[in-house]
């Protein structure tokens, strides 16, 4: 009796990396972020991570998938996920890993860091973690600098995008969506200048473009709310900056969202010298890390 040939057995290949991309993190609750199951096996629960040194792992334990900020990694004996070290801190950025266990090649666990993944931290990865021993899956946020401060922002990640979805109280008498990075009671304009890290008014290094939610509490009648980028090499004054786009309202809150690479930050304001109470919120980001293909940094 004949037999089919199979060309993938053939060369000696998993057929699991024909169907293999990279999870997407998933928002499961204030303190708990799940990893997307069921990409390769189908199966309910199974979470599959390519390694770069070409490992195909499946893991079906939420104890070691379910990311948990409330509690530290263990990478031995009984697995769990959770951050590398020290406890949960407020209004932060953590990046997630898969990360494998030290007593078992074949399992991994997710794992969280205030280090990311940039050029200049892979040597701290690969001494944190072993070479070729983690992945990078995505960030969240904890906290989102006003109402909540040590709760994780509901999002959700789309490959290479993220987007948060927490709708929250700002001063301009409308919720916005996202985490606030800057706020005042009054001025002729309001700017984020952008900083890069882990820290409350931080973008994670790793993120190419950002995606704000700007506004502006108009109480006095007349003039035009601008949104533009922020950058120290161009004028950035109220009406002679480069806009995006400009609004013309009187007596009415104004929100305007919009993308902007990252090192250039943000900025609103509102011609004619009024005064009016603004925020700058972030709502979603472009992930350079993740960038395309089921595993770029791979």
């Amino acid at each position: 009796m004949s037999t089919q040939f199979d060309p993938i057995q053939s060369v000696g290949l998993n057929p699991g990396l024909l169907r293999y991309r990279r999870p997407n993190l998933q928002w499961a609750s204030i303190s708990t972020v799940n990893v997307e199951d069921q990409i390769v096996t189908g199966v309910s629960g199974d979470c599959t991570i390519l390694f770069s040194d070409g490992k195909l792992l499946t893991v079906n334990s939420t104890a070691q998938t379910r990311f948990d900020i409330t509690r530290n990694a263990s990478l031995s004996g009984t697995k769990l996920s959770g951050l590398r070290t020290g406890a949960e801190a407020a209004n932060t950025n953590y990046a997630l890993y898969a990360v494998r266990a030290t007593d078992n090649d074949n399992t991994w666990v997710t794992v969280g860091d205030v280090v990311f993944p940039v050029n200049s931290s892979i040597t701290t990865l690969n001494t944190n973690f072993g070479t070729n021993k983690w992945i990078y899956i995505g960030w969240i946020r904890n906290g989102n600098n006003s109402s909540q401060t040590t709760d994780i922002v509901k999002f959700v990640q789309t490959g290479h995008i993220m987007y948060f979805y927490e709708s929250n109280t700002s001063n301009i008498g409308r919720n916005l969506y996202g985490i606030k990075y800057a706020s005042t009671a009054a001025a002729t304009q309001l700017t984020y200048t952008a900083t890069f890290g882990s820290g409350i008014t931080d973008l994670p290094p790793n993120v190419g473009m950002a995606y704000w939610n700007m506004g502006s509490n108009q109480t006095l009648a007349g003039s035009p709310r601008e949104f533009m980028l922020a950058d120290s090499q161009l004028n950035v004054a109220s009406g002679t900056s480069p806009q995006f786009f400009s609004i013309s309202a009187g007596n009415v809150c104004t929100v305007g969202s919009l993308w902007i690479p990252a090192q250039q930050g943000a900025a609103c304001g509102n011609s004619g010298g009024i005064t009016p109470a603004m925020s700058i919120y972030l709502a979603g980001t472009i992930d350079n890390a993740l960038g395309v293909g089921s595993n770029p940094l791979v």
